[in-house]
């Protein structure tokens, strides 16, 4: 029944939602504007328009610049059409509003009067420093989705033309441009006009020789500083390779080959599943570098980056141990976390587009040093957690042939000694960048702190191993438990902590809640290993 009514709706989204009455806008995806800070292709401006005002990345069956100058040129036809997000049904409810497939309209929300007293309550909750309620953040966030549709209906968010005189200053759109000569704005607002007049009539050729004419007019202005060259056409390969995307379903099929390769035992099957899994990393790190070249930094300035260069890491490290070890085990165990770690930064909302970088951070080399190697340690370490995994179930539940838990045991000894080198130079190179952003090598930060707890816990572990404290059992049960500092340094001080120069974010209780039941099984799933396994050594001892 559930499923019929999200068909129905569906289709009811589909028929009320208009559609432009030009699709053929290639010509116009490399055309430079200005957003967030720095300078775009229009084609990543309209996709982060449709994504942010709809919530919906990819599932668009239409080209969001089209849509975008859908909006711009032919407003009217979106106006009552259903396209504006809203996060729940309980401020739907509120607004009185009815969404259609979970979106309204722009003139069902403008007309909402409980709309307005509701931002009314977070605004004055903001000034006065009060905590706002979920109701009130939604009601936030659904008043900025209105802005942006907003600004764009008409064209003004559009700045598509740099300012005259200071080419530091915000860029305008056509409709509103000044500080040329009269003579200038009116030449571009006339080939604006023209490009609308060939998208409302339908005609690609003439849009596309207005769109060239438009580019050519406005690079005319004298002191512009306007943008031209193939940095906008690598930003358009780069959105519409969707890398990530492309890399964690490649890296999952290599690991669902990599497990049948068991059964069907023939070796170009395992080939086949090796082969896979290079393309997916191959692809991945292609797009990481034309990141690296669109931002002007390496691709590690926030969540969404660290956790793609965490897969990334996973995967360099799984081909390293394929050709040093030769064996099969660990690259397996490596695209099945490379393609987890990859998914979550593709299907979780987490905000993937390029932004300007923070002054602190700029000028250094050592972020390009330190954030590779530290989240290498990172992804070596996360494959030793499942190594742990894997040991205490084989060895509690596991046949009594020790050859293949001998296997496991020398492997994750491998991966703790490789993560933890990797976490000693991480700490030397991140105070290396303290000291040239922030004029001191070391500061007590929590991240600073957290990073320190983690490598000595491994390094217990490994002296532990050492003098014969713990056997394969300990050491693969310590692995698991020790990863969780690992995740204190890269999840709870950056989300959870509300200080330290490292904060991502204020204090976020789903975080919290989620860590704490994935540790509630962790420690399920090892204390019921360890009591099979004390016992299956009881009974094999001697009397």
């Amino acid at each position: 029944m559930h499923l019929l009514v999200t068909l129905i709706l569906g289709v009811a989204t589909a028929a009320t939602e208009p559609a432009p009455a030009l699709l053929g806008v290639e010509p116009a995806r490399t055309l430079p504007v200005q957003h967030d800070g720095r300078i775009m292709p229009l084609d990543t401006l309209a996709h982060r328009a449709v994504e942010r005002i709809t919530g919906s990345r990819y599932c668009r069956s239409i080209d969001p610049v089209a849509i975008v100058f859908s909006w711009v040129f032919e407003p009217k036809k979106w106006l009552e059409a259903p396209i504006i997000k809203i996060d729940s049904r309980a401020l739907a409810d509120v607004i009185k509003v009815t969404p259609i497939d979970g979106r309204a309209s722009y003139k069902q929300l403008a007309a909402s009067g409980e709309l307005g007293q509701l931002l009314a309550q977070a605004r004055l909750g903001q000034e006065q420093e009060q905590t706002l309620s979920r109701l009130q953040e939604q009601a936030l966030a659904l008043q900025e989705r209105i802005s942006v549709f907003g600004n764009l209906i008409g064209g003004a968010g559009l700045p598509l033309v740099p300012h005259g005189r200071d080419v530091q200053a915000p860029w305008m759109s056509p409709a509103l441009m000044h500080g040329y000569a009269d003579e200038q704005t009116q030449q571009v607002q006339q080939a604006w006009q023209h490009m609308a007049e060939a998208f409302l009539l339908n005609q690609a050729g003439a849009f596309a020789k207005a769109c060239v004419n438009f580019r050519q007019q406005v690079a005319h202005l004298p002191d512009s500083g306007y943008v031209v060259g193939r940095s906008m056409h690598r930003e358009v390969i780069y959105n519409h390779l969707m890398p990530v995307r492309l890399a964690w379903m490649l890296m999952l099929a290599a690991a669902i080959l990599g497990l049948m390769s068991h059964s069907v035992h023939r070796r170009w099957f395992d080939a086949l599943a090796i082969l896979v899994q290079v393309v997916g990393f191959s692809i991945l790190t292609i797009g990481l570098l034309l990141r690296w070249d669109i931002a002007g930094h390496i691709p590690a300035t926030n969540f969404y980056e660290s956790l793609v260069l965490l897969g990334w890491g996973v995967g360099a490290s799984s081909l390293i141990s394929l050709v040093v070890l030769g064996d099969r085990t660990l690259p397996l165990n490596a695209a099945v976390l490379a393609g987890l770690f990859l998914a979550l930064a593709d299907l979780l909302p987490i905000d993937p587009w390029i932004r300007p970088i923070a002054p602190v951070l700029r000028n250094t080399v050592w972020m390009s040093i330190h954030v590779p190697i530290i989240m290498l340690g990172y992804a070596i370490l996360a494959q030793a957690v499942i190594l742990g995994h894997i040991q205490v179930g084989v060895l509690a539940f596991g046949r009594s042939d020790k050859s293949f838990s001998n296997k496991l045991d020398w492997q994750l000894y491998w991966c703790l000694m490789a993560g933890s080198l990797l976490l000693l130079v991480g700490i030397l190179t991140g105070s290396m960048w303290a000291n040239s952003s922030w004029g001191r090598y070391w500061g007590w930060d929590p991240k600073e702190v957290w990073s320190l707890a983690a490598f000595l816990g491994y390094m217990a572990l490994l002296h532990a191993r050492r003098k014969g404290f713990v056997g394969p059992f300990g050491t693969a049960a310590w692995s698991v438990a020790a990863i969780w500092l690992i995740v204190g340094t890269y999840l709870v001080v950056n989300f959870v902590l509300p200080i330290g120069l490292h904060s991502y974010a204020s204090g976020s209780s789903e975080i919290v809640t989620w860590l704490a039941l994935v540790a509630t099984a962790e420690a399920t799933f090892v204390a019921a290993c360890y009591l099979r396994y004390a016992r299956r050594r009881a009974d094999t001892q001697p009397a």
